[in-house]
């Protein structure tokens, strides 16, 4: 703290006296680099504004060169700067009064060097140690700026700040407006937390404890900031609490990060929520999918069996006999028969191959018919109409919008298929002879076909999968469902029937496993369905060409 050497000021004493006082310290070990001397005030604070000393030694005996305010003079403009005065024994009373202000470092003129030495070092210790609260109470000052606090020292009986450092920072008030007292802290905060604010404090102070808060308290400009508080009570040696000593955090934009956070991890859970309820949705939905397309491959696998037998028994009650017919027809000629015999059997042979090739386009056009790839869906209905007319004796009233024709060409089969369908069961259940058919747009991109009879209809809930009549509408539901249609029905016993089959309009994927797949599936359940389907086409495009080759 002392410096190996000082330079040293001294005020009111005159140069012989310096220069004894300077030989008088070395001759102790004092080491001064240099002593100045003035006698008046003026020159005293002309000099410390110029250059640079270690401490001042002011004669306070010298009252008539010295004014009464100049130690106050000195502190003003250095504070840093240690005094020493140097008094009499005799000294009156206008002295006694600059003693009073310089009572920290006095020392009689006539003391022995090593009184005026200890004075000195006195003095200078307690200018650093001052030096060293002033730097620790500005680092303390602004710790509280930077970290947004107040630090407080509470009488507790009266209530009075003892201390608060950094009030204005913390609400915006000035330098002046210092916190005075609790009561006006309490004032500052907010109305739904100071009862609880009360209550704690009053609990701590009865228990002795550290108390930890946080609340809202009033800003300045109106608002209010969120706050923690931390401190505790200080007993005296009776256990009396005497003291509240604590400090004011800002925590507000803590709590709006932990809010913002709290927010976050909610919507964080809200969303895994709501993807384990779509994964939940998903797998079940792949699973009725997974059912649906298993049960559907048994339905398609028995209408397949069906559909063989069908054709079975059509051809060998049909086609093979005109075939026998014709065959026995060639065999006859081949024998020696007269020439008017041989041209009715010809007459019978043509007959029967006309039959023949006629029985074989009608199962082509019952299993594909070329109309419904070549002029659409619509078209199709109409032949269809006629077909169950003509065939069964059931009247189709018919009304097929032309640009309602799905562009797909494979639902346009499966639309087919289901509307022949469900004109079969009219015939085997419906007990009229009349019905209702209507194909329309609906919604812009689906297409909704409607097959309605007034026969003597039936309980929907009643159905069952190994029925005759729910295995043909519980199959048709599944094929579409598998497009993104559905299947519909309106139906009551004793009040007819009212079906209606939905789809879309729009192209299907084509990509393996889609729902195109899917859709050909249910068209064409095996290969050798579509090779029947083949041969189909190609029987009747051959009866074509022999009916033409024949004209000719």
């Amino acid at each position: 703290m002392e410096k190996a050497s000082m330079r040293v000021l001294l005020v009111g004493i005159g140069s012989p006296d310096a220069r004894h006082l300077q030989k008088q310290l070395k001759e102790i070990g004092c080491a001064i680099s240099g002593i100045v001397c003035v006698s008046r005030q003026r020159v005293a604070l002309d000099r410390l504004g110029h250059e640079e000393f270690d401490i001042v030694l002011l004669n306070l005996s010298a009252r008539s060169t010295l004014e009464p305010d100049i130690v106050k003079s000195l502190r003003r403009k250095w504070p840093y700067i240690p005094i020493v005065g140097l008094i009499g024994s005799g000294d009156d009373p206008g002295t006694k009064a600059l003693q009073n202000s310089l009572w920290e470092g006095l020392v009689e003129s006539r003391s022995d060097p090593q009184a005026i030495l200890r004075a000195i070092r006195y003095a200078i210790r307690q200018k650093w140690y001052e030096d060293a609260l002033r730097d620790s109470e500005e680092r303390f000052r602004l710790a509280c700026e930077t970290s947004r606090s107040m630090v407080y020292d509470i009488d507790a009986k009266s209530g009075r700040a003892i201390l608060v450092q950094g009030l204005p920072l913390l609400l915006g008030y000035g330098p002046e407006e210092e916190l005075q007292s609790r009561e006006w802290w309490f004032a500052q905060i907010h109305e739904d937390d100071i009862r609880e604010v009360r209550r704690m404090l009053q609990e701590a102070k009865k228990r002795g404890q550290d108390y930890h808060l946080q609340y809202r308290v009033r800003h300045r400009d109106g608002s209010y900031l969120f706050v923690e508080d931390a401190g505790r009570y200080i007993e005296d040696a009776k256990r009396q609490k005497i003291r509240a000593v604590g400090s004011v955090v800002d925590v507000t934009q803590r709590r709006q990060a932990d809010e913002a956070l709290r927010r976050s991890e909610q919507r964080y859970h809200d969303l895994a929520e709501q993807l384990e309820r779509r994964v939940e949705q998903r797998t079940a939905d792949l699973v009725k999918r997974s059912r649906q397309l298993h049960a559907l491959a048994a339905q398609l696998t028995q209408a397949e069996e069906h559909e063989r037998k069908r054709l079975a028994q059509a051809i060998h009650d049909n086609l093979q006999q005109l075939l026998v017919g014709a065959k026995f027809c060639t065999e006859t000629l081949a024998g020696g028969i007269p020439e008017n015999a041989r041209l009715e059997i010809l007459r019978q042979l043509n007959h029967f191959l006309n039959d023949a090739i006629a029985s074989s386009r009608s199962l082509a056009f019952e299993l594909s018919p070329p109309l419904l790839h070549n002029a659409g869906l619509a078209r199709s209905l109409h032949w269809l109409a006629r077909h169950m007319e003509t065939k069964h004796g059931l009247r189709v009233e018919v009304n097929a919008d032309d640009q309602a024709n799905p562009a797909d060409e494979d639902l346009g089969s499966l639309l087919f298929q289901a509307v022949r369908e469900l004109l079969f069961n009219v015939v085997k259940h419906a007990q009229v002879r009349t019905v209702e058919l209507e194909m329309s747009r609906f919604d812009t991109d689906f297409v909704r076909i409607t097959v309605a009879d007034a026969g003597v209809g039936f309980d929907p809930g009643q159905l069952r999968e190994d029925s005759q009549q729910g295995f043909g509408l519980n199959s048709i539901r599944g094929r579409l469902d598998l497009v993104g249609g559905k299947l519909e029905i309106n139906s009551a016993p004793g009040s007819g029937s009212r079906i209606t089959l939905t789809a879309p309009l729009g192209k299907l994927e084509a990509r393996e496993g889609s729902l195109k797949g899917a859709v050909r599936s249910a068209v064409e359940p095996s290969r050798s369905r579509g090779e029947l389907l083949r041969a189909g086409r190609k029987k009747q495009a051959f009866g074509q060409d022999k009916t033409s080759l024949k004209s000719k």
